[in-house]
């Protein structure tokens, strides 16, 4: 499962697998996601976008990192509402 969510992120996003790898990710995904990604992109057609951040928080709850990851999908959320 953890591969095969890595490998959709590389076809989706591939500039996030790095910050993903990062002891730090979590952090520095939370300031690059909304920057790289603007609120008129998020409902996209195609989902891209918001793909992107499910699959980063995706990485980190199979990395056994729920808390990180219930923040990127926590971010996710507000970045949609606006």
């Amino acid at each position: 499962m953890a591969d095969e969510v890595e490998a959709e992120l590389v076809k989706v996003c591939p500039q996030l697998l790095p910050l993903v790898q990062e002891r730090n990710s979590a952090a520095l995904l939370l300031e690059d996601l909304p920057l790289r990604f603007p609120v008129r992109e998020i409902s996209e057609e195609g989902g891209r976008p918001q793909r992107a951040w499910e699959l980063a928080a995706l990485m980190h709850l199979n990395r056994r990192r729920p808390y990180e990851a219930l923040a990127i999908f926590w971010s996710l959320y507000q970045h949609m509402l606006v």
